[in-house]
């Protein structure tokens, strides 16, 4: 396939991902779903639904070359998560404690899993999508540890919420199915497939309900428009570029740098909330950079 034509196909697969997001806000303003539908809905995804994918796609030939590549990507997952939030605390140092902890927490964690999977399948395709799985065994983790610590502190981590973690265990076993080279029972198989094809398309429409929360509002604070930038553009293009300067393998800077140009994770607020920081500027931020990740992922993809 010529490079025009792939990258013709690229935008044709992110234009139906708007398209869903759009069929999601639609479906939320109408009232065909209301908020205690939306919240059931991405309680089905988070709890069967991306788990099942996660096992489902780690279930490839663990050769050398791909065991490297797994290993180098959990390492610099964690590496690239840590990283952006470090910049994120220095840009934004001089802000009020609760302000900080939000824009530092949205520097490190993005919504790699909703959005960040299908971008990966649309612009990369469906091999490249085991990377994505690995990079949301880092994001679980430090978003329990370190995006918990920024919110309310030590005193703040549970370890029983990174234990009972659904995402992470799907990571889990399907890293023991990688390394092994278990397979899972047929009957198991088709089950874990089903529940993993809907999770693109139903991540979608997710993200497009949870929009409702946009407001003309939230471009007032010209701090968090500042902050959107910096999460959307300035550390993708930072990761891209650190990346490639360390001579990493193509597709892992690819699909570091896409997860990492993905608006704010949904969870934030929910964290923010349980530790006491400041769930309303959470919230904010979630729906900002989510509806302004309409303009600048294209834009993104333009650098790949």
């Amino acid at each position: 396939m010529r490079e025009e034509d792939a990258d013709l196909e690229v935008i044709i697969q992110v234009l139906a991902l708007m398209i869903l997001m759009g069929c999601g806000l639609f479906a939320r303003k109408t009232g065909m779903v209301d908020a205690s539908g939306v919240k059931m809905i991405n309680k089905i995804m988070v709890n069967f639904a991306v788990p099942a994918l996660a096992i489902v796609k780690m279930q490839v030939k663990a050769d050398a070359a791909m065991v490297q590549s797994i290993i180098s990507m959990l390492f610099l997952s964690f590496a690239v998560i840590l990283l952006t939030g470090i910049v994120g605390a220095l840009v934004f140092h001089r802000e009020k404690k609760d302000r900080r902890a939000v824009f530092a927490v949205m520097s490190m964690f993005t919504n790699c899993g909703f959005m960040g999977f299908p971008l990966i399948v649309a612009a990369l395709g469906e091999g490249a999508l085991i990377y994505g799985v690995v990079y949301t065994a880092a994001f679980n983790f430090l978003s329990w540890t370190v995006g918990v610590y920024l919110f309310g502190g030590i005193e703040a981590i549970e370890p029983d919420k990174i234990i009972k973690n659904p995402t992470l265990w799907g990571v889990v076993i399907g890293m023991v199915l990688f390394f092994t080279g278990w397979r899972l029972p047929s009957f198991l198989g088709i089950a874990l497939n089903m529940l993993a094809d809907i999770t693109s398309p139903v991540a979608m429409l997710l993200v497009g309900a949870n929009l409702i929360g946009l407001s003309i509002s939230h471009f007032k604070d010209i701090t968090l428009l500042f902050a959107c930038v910096v999460r959307l553009v300035l550390l993708p293009v930072l990761t891209l570029v650190l990346l490639r300067l360390l001579h990493v393998d193509e597709m892992l800077v690819r699909v570091l740098f896409l997860v990492t140009a993905m608006p704010v994770a949904a969870s934030t607020p929910m964290i923010a909330s349980l530790c006491g920081g400041d769930e309303e500027l959470s919230s904010r931020a979630v729906a900002l950079t989510t509806g302004l990740c309409v303009v600048t992922i294209p834009l993104m993809l333009l650098l790949l």
